[in-house]
């Protein structure tokens, strides 16, 4: 991405070549999942605005915020039960809590419960993207000034959610796993194995009671 020159369509290719092998191993369907869209690191070039012509004469697509734009989004019930993994927390003359509303809306003066310790909490201010606002719907990354509960009380991974139905707490759960990375020293995955397991923003240590099945990459079906 030399500003002095065209960009390097063989470079592009390449990089296509390499990842599509890969994306397509994880399950990803090429002609549907997923868009390559080159742009630059260095001066930006094709993320707001599509690249000219003159720098790039051979890319046809559209910018990088286009393409995001086109993208087709999830489905998510803003009447749904309300539902927001804490992904951080402060003090700011009260405790103040980050996270992306997975479910339901959030709206200033609503009372919510923290899980696991079933703290009854209020909405005092609510934030979207810096602006102060009275209402969020899911899929918003948001702040929250909640009043009832101390800054000290409220841990990343925790759960804010209606009070009237609430999350269920559990010691064992059946899920799907992406291994990530073994121990050196135990490169096997068995019943016993024990691990630091990522749901939404909570990070645990674990054991491993059952294996149930192995997922196929490219089907995504039990093997």
């Amino acid at each position: 991405d030399d500003p002095s020159t065209n960009w390097d369509k063989e470079r592009y290719d390449e990089i296509k070549t390499k990842l599509s092998p890969f994306l397509k191993q994880c399950g990803y369907k090429l002609d549907v999942d997923v868009s390559f869209c080159p742009i630059s690191g260095l001066t930006g070039a094709n993320m707001k605005n599509k690249v000219s012509a003159d720098v790039c004469p051979w890319y046809e697509g559209k910018s990088l915020f286009d393409t995001l734009d086109d993208l087709q989004t999830v489905a998510r019930d803003p009447a749904a039960p309300f539902r927001m993994p804490v992904m951080d927390k402060y003090n700011e003359s009260g405790a103040m809590v980050m996270g992306k509303i997975e479910s339901g809306t959030c709206r200033v003066g609503q009372t919510l419960m923290l899980m696991p310790n079933k703290a009854v909490c209020k909405v005092a201010q609510l934030y979207r993207d810096e602006v102060e606002c009275k209402k969020c719907l899911p899929g918003e990354n948001v702040r929250l000034k909640v009043t009832g509960v101390s800054e000290s009380d409220i841990q990343p991974g925790f759960v804010l959610c209606g009070p009237k139905e609430p999350i269920h707490i559990c010691e064992e759960i059946e899920c799907q796993l992406a291994l990530l990375e073994l121990l050196e020293h135990n490169s096997v995955f068995t019943k016993g194995y024990k691990a630091v397991i990522h749901i939404h923003s909570a990070t645990e240590e674990i054991e491993v009671t059952k294996l149930v099945s192995e997922i196929d990459p490219k089907t995504r079906k039990a093997k």
